[in-house]
């Protein structure tokens, strides 16, 4: 009997121009990884001071989103346009409305034009990729990172490595940065790269799996970033985990796992003072807790609307940080905190609805997706307890094209067979229910129906 076909099997990528997809993602993943370095590099921005951005950033952004949009053809289906998942618009229409009471309302509008093009052009992309094509994309452009991180490293070393100069800290020096802003970025991505390779090899000869894991490995511990290094180390033991144990306690062990990962990294911040490090330490945890104080008093005095998205953090004289810190704290470029981060900028009711659509919806779908499991599976949970976690002494959630942000939500997009092209993309399915045949989806075809009511028939 001919194979019956669902009316939308072909219907993603059946006018779609696939060829531009593949490399308007591939270019958008170097853009978010390479971004910043280019603004710098080229326009002399100061964006750090002023929140002016970079226009060059900005224009590649534009033509990458334009460039899906050409490639959908929006005019031939209006629908392959509605590609940001649900929950994801909910928390991004909030942002939105944050504008009406922002401090900087011109900046919050730019910094969230971005961040809305960011967020559509990466969904909107991935949902006519195949899972595998998701993953050669983002693994070559972390490969591509890794070996230009080297390059920089040993031909142009005042810039690869920390100098501890005027502009730099004194305790970063000898850090390893490659062509990233700063040591936490490259620790980031290293951390994320040797993620990438060591689930779901697939057809990756082995030799290509250990050389990139163990240059990755190298680079991460001569960057010094220990927040990247425990949490890695987590990751990978979660995604281990995540192969061997039963799907009914997978859950408990992802949750005990990333307590420990970010408990430890949290503790490790403090050796510098062992003995009388405390909490309550200015000085703790590399000068953390000085810029989390000052977030914490402001939330104390705004928790209900904050100061509005994206005019917190690098916006002028007008930021907020000026009349809660002085000194280095006042020029930071964020809170190293992505939770308090959104709590100063969007108030307690804000920071709990981005939460509950940025990190709870995201796992719980994660737990529940019919696609996670084996490697794969691993894979995926890896990079969500990495991304989540990096977030408790580093700020990326909901934030523009930070490097992290945007592998998180990539990541969001794979665990879920809604949001990629799934119909098409090669599978074991024999992976996806490990445990009882009880727990197989009952999907009926004509010839199965038919043979089941004859042997039905027969034995009566």
């Amino acid at each position: 009997m001919a194979e019956l076909k669902s009316p939308a099997s072909d219907q993603r990528t059946s006018l779609v121009k696939k060829d531009l997809v593949m490399v308007s993602t591939f270019l958008m993943f170097m853009m978010v990884i390479f971004g910043p370095f280019v603004a710098l590099g080229l326009s002399g921005s100061t964006e750090a001071n002023t929140g002016d951005g970079s226009s060059i950033r900005q224009l590649g952004y534009v033509i990458i989103t334009g460039v899906v949009f050409i490639a959908l053809k929006p005019w031939e289906n209006y629908r392959r346009l509605l590609a940001i998942p649900l929950p994801l618009v909910v928390g991004l229409g909030y942002c939105w409305l944050s504008i009406l009471w922002a401090i900087e309302p011109s900046i919050a509008f730019r910094r969230l034009v971005l961040a809305t093009m960011v967020m559509w052009t990466l969904f909107a992309a991935m949902r006519q990729l195949k899972f595998e094509e998701i993953l050669l994309l983002l693994r070559w452009s972390l490969v591509i990172l890794l070996v230009v991180n080297f390059l920089i490293v040993y031909l142009a070393p005042a810039y690869g490595i920390h100098d501890g100069n005027a502009l730099d800290e004194y305790s970063l020096a000898g850090d390893w940065r490659g062509v990233m802003q700063h040591k936490n970025f490259a620790g980031a991505t290293c951390a994320l790269t040797l993620i990438a390779f060591a689930f779901d090899r697939g057809r990756m000869p082995r030799w290509v799996q250990g050389l990139v894991m163990i240059g990755s490995l190298f680079f991460l511990y001569k960057s010094n970033s220990k927040t990247s290094f425990g949490l890695g180390l987590g990751a990978l033991a979660a995604g281990w985990m995540f192969v061997r144990y039963n799907r009914r306690y997978r859950l408990a062990v992802i949750i005990c796992i990333s307590i420990i990962a970010i408990s430890a990294t949290v503790l490790e911040g403090l050796y510098q003072n062992p003995f009388l490090g405390k909490f309550s330490d200015p000085k703790a945890f590399t000068g953390r807790m000085s810029i989390w104080i000052a977030l914490y008093q402001y939330v104390v005095d705004h928790p209900w609307f904050g100061s509005g998205y994206g005019s917190f953090w690098n916006i002028g004289p007008r930021s907020p940080i000026f009349q809660y810190a002085t000194g280095e704290v006042s020029r930071m470029p964020n809170g190293h905190n992505g939770f308090l981060d959104l709590a100063v900028q969007l108030g307690l009711p804000g920071m709990a609805l981005l939460i509950a659509v940025g990190v709870i919806w995201p796992l719980k779908t994660l737990l529940d997706s019919p696609i996670v499991s084996g490697t794969r599976g691993a894979l995926i949970a890896a990079m969500f307890i990495f991304c989540i976690g990096h977030n408790a002494t580093e700020s990326s959630l909901f934030d523009r094209d930070m490097t992290i942000w945007v592998f998180f939500m990539v990541a969001i997009a794979m665990s879920q067979p809604n949001l990629i092209n799934y119909k098409r993309a090669k599978f074991d399915v024999h992976d996806l229910f490990r445990f009882t045949r009880s727990s197989l989806p009952q999907v009926e075809t004509a010839g199965s129906g038919s043979r089941r009511r004859r042997r039905s028939s027969s034995g009566a």
